[in-house]
């Protein structure tokens, strides 16, 4: 008989708690992974590099899944959200 498992005690090494706020991401495959990058514009129209990150088609597949899940919830709780997908990204350097 196998001891039950604990939870995974989180940690932060790096000390990125307060977060970063990405706003910009691209996302491309091989077979074997999917990377992302997630970017941040800067008011002088540069864009940072916040990180690189590998998933296995798998946990990309499940991250899907959550993103869809909780994209439904916050829409049932605060409304339809515009992405304004036909429309330019906003030029950072006029802000």
């Amino acid at each position: 008989m196998t001891p039950p498992k604990s939870p995974p005690r989180f940690t932060d090494p790096l000390n990125l708690a307060p977060g970063r706020f990405a706003t910009m991401i691209n996302i491309g495959h091989t077979r074997e992974f999917f990377a992302l990058d997630l970017h941040a514009a800067t008011p002088q129209g540069e864009v940072c590099l916040l990180g690189r990150y590998f998933l296995t088609p798998g946990h990309a597949k499940r991250l899907y899944t959550a993103l869809g899940d909780n994209l439904a919830a916050f829409e049932k709780q605060h409304g339809a959200i515009d992405s304004n997908m036909n429309e330019p990204p906003p030029d950072p350097s006029t802000n």
